[in-house]
């Protein structure tokens, strides 16, 4: 009877999952495409360089009828929704967030919409499978978990190969380090997978290879 019983209980939460996600799927494969989604730490203060380096990416993206994914959080989140916020030509910016982590930070005001899953794998899945580039701004562990799964997903042809774009070179100097002197030294890292990574401080170059991406993919008009 107790494994009866079990056996019920994990079958309905099988459903629940599957049922919010898929519901989660059709509210964000609706958004405008294309779509970019920005990672980066929560607790960056809205006058930190990198939060207006965000706020300016943001704006950026929107103006050219380009979507807006973040995790829905302050800091970097908050700046590059902010930035987003208003768009035209039928862009959005769009948050995803799980239940209970607004205990540990504040959801940002700035989004056009909002989706609260149950499980961080499930955020992190939907801001990874339905975007067209990727853009890492300084963060913790989240941030660092979340482009090991980008560059991961790419380099075992489970995600198609998009530009992943990493602002910040000092910050991250010590992986871009790691990657070229030990992963690709030691032929852990092949050449190949790391072309398409690109750190920089630029915005504007940041910007013009997501585009130039986009256009070329047919993904968004020519300016």
């Amino acid at each position: 009877m107790l494994k009866i019983i079990k056996y019920i209980k994990l079958l309905a939460q099988f459903i629940k999952i599957a049922f919010q996600q898929v519901r989660f799927i059709w509210k964000v494969s609706e958004l405008h495409h294309p779509i970019i989604t920005i990672f980066g730490g929560s607790r960056l203060k809205s006058d930190n360089i990198y939060a207006n380096k965000a706020h300016n990416l943001g704006k950026n993206l929107i103006d050219r009828g380009i979507s807006v994914l973040t995790g829905g959080g302050p800091g970097v989140m908050e700046a590059a929704s902010c930035g987003a916020s208003h768009g035209e030509k039928g862009a959005k910016t769009f948050g995803i967030t799980v239940k209970g982590l607004d205990k540990l930070e504040e959801v940002n005001p700035c989004m056009d919409g909002l989706i609260t899953t149950d499980y961080f794998w499930a955020r992190k899945w939907l801001l990874i499978n339905y975007s067209n580039g990727y853009v890492f701004f300084p963060g913790g562990f989240g941030t660092l978990d979340e482009l090991a799964e980008v560059l991961t997903l790419m380099q075992t042809g489970n995600l198609k190969f998009a530009p992943v774009i990493v602002i910040g070179k000092e910050y991250w100097e010590y992986i871009e380090k790691w990657s070229k002197e030990s992963g690709m030294a030691n032929g852990l890292i092949l050449p190949e997978n790391f072309d398409f990574i690109k750190f920089t401080d630029d915005v504007d170059e940041a910007l013009k290879i997501l585009i130039d991406y986009l256009e070329k993919e047919n993904l968004l008009k020519k300016q």
